[in-house]
């Protein structure tokens, strides 16, 4: 599907390369690449499901998030991009659950429920239900691709911090807690999964060397990836937040904290995003070696793939922004 069918145009920055710019203005990084399995990763996604009776929520037959894992891991190896794409169709029935059930404002049931599912993850407890079983599947298989011990023990920690995230936006919801724009610009990533799956890219690129991971510079290119990952998704979603009356969304924190009308807010959302494009570039530049430059590609496939996905998803565009103005 062309860009130009979302309003998709292309823009030269001066800075020696096309960025494309959608109808709001947000730049959108990188053109992303599709996985050459994912067809066949989506139809074995869909026997994983419906075996471990997932299948109620219609969203997982009818979106296929495999196509989201295809366009963010398109180098993965076969075996991994499967788990990936099992994983992703978990995380987003998952998020589901947490965000559009009773779970959503009870804090104490989400707090026992993620304390079972941490547990499900390692095999520390047996699986009940289908759905458990789905959970210690995962993690089985998990630990199994994890090129070591120490890289499963800290993507737990990192599955860990995802469901501590859900219960942040939980408890806010339970005490309406309105967050303010450095408090939830520093929790999203967490809530929205975004830093568990940059530690599943390092697992995609087999543990790639130390002197590129904790390169003071990568580290900053990943705050950057995780941030864009999460800020592309506010603006195409906040509709959906709006109607869900969800404080969690950045151009409906900015709207809240800055009292602005909420064109005014995206605006503020579109202009950080597009800091954090020109910042990417600028320290993506300066790097030379094999290893970080083909650390910094993920990151472009990872941050580019999502934002393509926001394009073609019917779970985005039927919660427009101009749709939740006009209701």
């Amino acid at each position: 599907m062309h860009p130009a069918q979302f309003g998709i145009s292309a823009l030269d920055t001066g800075a020696g390369f096309n960025q494309r710019v959608d109808s709001h203005g947000l730049l959108c990084p990188w053109p992303s690449r599709v996985h050459s399995n994912t067809t066949t990763a989506a139809a074995h996604t869909l026997s994983w499901l419906d075996e471990h009776g997932m299948l109620e929520n219609d969203r997982l037959a009818t979106e296929s998030y495999s196509w989201l894992a295809g366009r963010m891991f398109p180098s993965a190896d076969a075996n991994i991009f499967q788990l990936l794409s099992d994983f992703t169709s978990w995380i987003f029935d998952h998020d589901d659950v947490v965000d559009e059930s009773d779970l959503r404002a009870d804090p104490s049931a989400m707090r026992r429920l993620f304390d079972h599912e941490f547990r499900l993850f390692q095999g520390q407890v047996a699986p009940q239900k289908p759905n458990e079983e789905a959970l210690c599947d995962l993690g089985r298989r998990f630990q199994q691709a994890a090129a070591s011990s120490v890289w499963f023990t800290r993507f737990a920690l990192s599955f860990r911090a995802y469901l501590n995230g859900c219960l942040w936006e939980g408890e806010n919801r339970a005490t309406r807690h309105a967050p303010s724009v450095d408090e939830y610009v520093s929790l999203r990533p967490f809530a929205g999964a975004v830093w568990l799956y940059l530690d599943l890219m390092e697992l995609v690129l087999s543990r790639p060397p130390i002197q590129v991971t904790e390169n003071r510079k990568i580290r900053e290119l990943r705050r950057c990836s995780a941030d864009l990952a999460a800020w592309h998704n506010d603006i195409y979603s906040v509709g959906k937040e709006l109607r869900a009356k969800d404080p969690h969304n950045l151009v409906l924190v900015i709207q809240r904290e800055q009292d602005v009308e909420l064109s005014a807010a995206v605006s503020q959302a579109v202009e950080r995003s597009n800091d954090r494009v020109r910042t990417f570039t600028k320290l993506a530049s300066s790097f030379k070696s094999r290893d970080a430059l083909r650390y910094i590609e993920a990151l472009r496939d990872f941050v580019g793939g999502a934002f393509d996905y926001l394009l073609e998803s019917s779970r985005y565009r039927s919660f427009s922004e101009e749709q939740a103005l006009s209701g």
